[in-house]
């Protein structure tokens, strides 16, 4: 077809599918198709609201529903009578003549509760024109899986070909029954076909299992090849359920449950038979070890009401889990970390340990886009460098030095607690505590420098959580409204040098010290020598 010709009934020439709908159609198709699938869900509530169909409840407390879609697909509730057959083949009509979508009745299918008679089931099915089915019993999936998991002979395949052919389709074609019902019983006979699949075992013989299921369930790193437990899967993806039930405590699901099983109470405090859900019990209900967890949680200052949460961020900390201070990086690894140069220390290679401190490693310059020295902040403005250090078993100590445009030390400080945190809520709090020190000297312009590099990203991000390090960066956005003006800074270990002796002071004592007029003679010496270089 010609690109200029005329125009459809959509309003476009041939020319704008032709060159550009391979951009736009895919977002377009899908917006389409959200739009169409509000449409028909507005048409079937409707028709509810006006009683011309009626849904189903499963307890006189709950919802009721008459319509459930997923991705393309429909599935309708109402009564098995002749009128609300009718109802729905009025209601399609009106939804085909308004959208221009026809539905498939070759691919509709039709089932009864088992209330119905078989030939009402009959009659009705035939009305609508559609297939009878009957409805799927409890061992849903149990037959196809077992069918698809043993139709490849084992001799047609490799040892690693068996593998790929576990990982591939024994343990994904579960996973959507997995994740709604608990199958403790299925779960030992996936076990139990899948390692007679990978170790070549056909049915009626008996093979030596080389070794045992848990030890090939770890992971390859730890000597097994990474196949799922089957029954903490199970549990993963139950637990999955439970999760999005407390957070969306408004949605169907969970109005459709805390109807029939908790009504007067929340998921967290539903009964289960004799096996009630615990109270919060710090002492009693939990091992000392996650007591001294629970207990060194830091809590937010602003005393928001609890809350649960998943404290699993995406992404990681690239501080180096070692010193703990300077982000890990190739050149970081080699010889700036004090475990490398401890470890080039006690080697017979001198010479490279040389060559590493004067000229890094080939192909990595020394230059970095973060500073690595001190650097004076502008007239009227206050830089305050804070750090997070651990004070081995014993635990954390913060240290806060301030400093005007001349370089002079005005104040520093020293809090340190009991409590071990992790290393990211460290470093958020270091810098919490930075802002609060200036705060207290009546500071209006600051720039709060610190080695944490995942503290700065998360501040100048837009991101938001519930989590302990969620609830510390919110403190520090909201004590940043006290200031005129306030920047952030990233700066090496190496251009940190006060705030990081500061935060291993000793000797050691809980709480906070604060030095204004007597300063100690060591932060002045460091100091001098941030000035200098």
């Amino acid at each position: 077809m010609h690109p200029i010709k005329a125009l459809g009934p959509d309003g476009m020439c041939p020319r704008f599918f032709q060159s550009y709908w391979n951009i736009v159609g895919s977002s377009v198709s899908s917006t389409m198709l959200s739009i169409l699938r509000e449409i028909l869900s507005h048409l079937l509530r409707g028709a509810e609201e006006r009683g011309s169909l009626r849904g189903v409840r499963i307890a006189p407390t709950t919802p009721s529903i008459n319509h459930l879609l997923f991705a393309d697909d429909c599935i309708i509730f109402t009564r098995a009578l002749e009128d609300d057959v009718t109802s729905i083949q009025e209601l399609l009509s009106l939804y085909k003549n308004s959208s221009g979508q026809k539905v498939n009745f070759n691919k509709t299918t039709v089932s009864f509760s088992k209330g119905v008679s078989q030939g009402r089931r009959v009659n009705l099915a035939s009305k609508l024109g559609v297939k009878l089915v009957e409805k799927s019993d409890y061992e849903w999936g149990k037959g196809e899986y077992m069918e698809e998991t043993t139709r490849v002979e084992g001799e047609v395949l490799s040892k690693a070909g068996r593998k790929v052919m576990i990982k591939a389709v024994a343990q994904y074609l579960p996973t959507y029954a997995m994740s709604v019902l608990k199958f403790p019983s299925f779960c030992d006979e996936i076990r139990s076909l899948v390692a007679q699949f990978c170790w070549d075992q056909k049915q009626g013989e008996r093979k030596i299992h080389s070794l045992a299921w848990k030890k090939l369930c770890k992971p390859k790193g730890k000597g097994g090849l990474g196949f799922r437990d089957f029954k903490l899967f199970n549990w993963a993806l139950l637990g999955k359920q439970a999760w999005r039930l407390i957070m969306k405590p408004n949605s169907l699901l969970e109005r459709v449950l805390k109807g029939q099983y908790y009504p007067l109470s929340s998921f967290m405090e539903a009964d289960l038979g004799n096996c009630p859900s615990y109270t919060w019990r710090v002492s009693s209900n939990f091992l000392p070890i996650d007591q001294e967890r629970i207990m060194s949680i830091p809590l937010s200052n602003r005393l928001p009401d609890d809350t649960l949460c998943w404290d699993l961020e995406k992404g990681y900390d690239d501080t180096c889990y070692v010193c703990h201070h300077e982000v890990e990086d190739v050149l970081h690894d080699i010889k700036g970390c004090a475990l490398a140069q401890d470890v080039w220390e006690c080697s017979n290679y001198r010479l490279s340990l040389l060559f590493v401190r004067q000229y890094g490693v080939p192909g990595i310059p020394l230059s970095s886009k973060h500073p690595e020295q001190w650097n004076k902040p502008e007239v009227e403005w206050f830089k305050v460098n804070v750090d997070a250090g651990y004070l081995g078993e014993v635990g954390i100590g913060l240290g806060v030095v301030a400093r005007d445009c001349s370089g002079e030390v005005l104040c520093c400080a020293v809090s340190q607690f009991r409590e071990k945190w992790g290393v990211k809520e460290a470093k958020a709090k270091a810098v919490w505590c930075g802002i609060q020190v200036a705060k207290d000297r009546g500071f209006k312009k600051i720039v709060v420098e610190s080695d944490g590099l995942l503290v700065g990203q998360a501040l100048r991000g837009a991101a938001v959580g519930c989590s302990t390090f969620h609830l510390i960066i919110d403190d520090i956005r909201v004590a940043c409204s006290s200031f005129d003006d306030v920047k952030l800074s990233f700066v090496k270990r190496s251009g940190n040098r006060v705030a990081h002796h500061l935060a291993h002071f000793q000797p050691w004592e809980v709480g906070q010290r604060v030095w204004v007029d007597n300063l100690m003679i060591d932060v002045v010496n460091f100091a001098l020598l941030d000035s200098v270089i």
